[in-house]
């Protein structure tokens, strides 16, 4: 493990620990799927479009997380506000309701592979908020 990894690993609190496992557990299964289908249905290449709009769609996130330290414990807690779960709450109902509608409509043929690849892209690039947020945080304060 990387020095830098090293020592954001030991400044952060339970809550990020519990969104990177998270993260990296649904990309990993994700991709999983999205594989297993293109192996064996063929799906096709510039479904890919849907990750890097998934990546596009992330970065927002790099304007709504922050990073605090506790002077107490010396870790760092991510501050999240309304809009977070405004936006988590409108991607939820794409994901599980109006997704698979809309893609219909265009004539997608693997609909949950489009919405998978969307959504890797997505968990991705929040990671790469958060992380690019703590090393700003810790970089600072060294």
């Amino acid at each position: 493990m990387s020095i830098k990894k090293k020592a954001l690993k030991s400044v952060v609190d339970n809550k990020i620990k519990t969104l990177n496992i998270i993260f990296r557990v649904l990309i990993v299964f994700m991709s999983v799927v999205v594989l297993y289908d293109a192996f064996v249905y063929g799906t096709p290449l510039y479904y890919m479009l849907f990750f890097f709009g998934g990546i596009v769609i992330g970065k927002l996130y790099l304007k709504l997380y922050s990073i605090n330290k506790n002077e107490e414990t010396g870790k760092f807690h991510l501050n999240s506000g309304i809009l977070n779960i405004v936006i988590t709450l409108v991607l939820l109902s794409l994901r599980f309701i109006f997704g698979k509608q809309i893609l219909d409509s265009f004539e997608f043929q693997y609909t949950s592979d489009a919405l998978y690849l969307f959504f890797i892209g997505l968990y991705k690039s929040k990671w790469k908020a958060i992380v690019h947020h703590l090393e700003n945080k810790l970089f600072s304060n060294l």
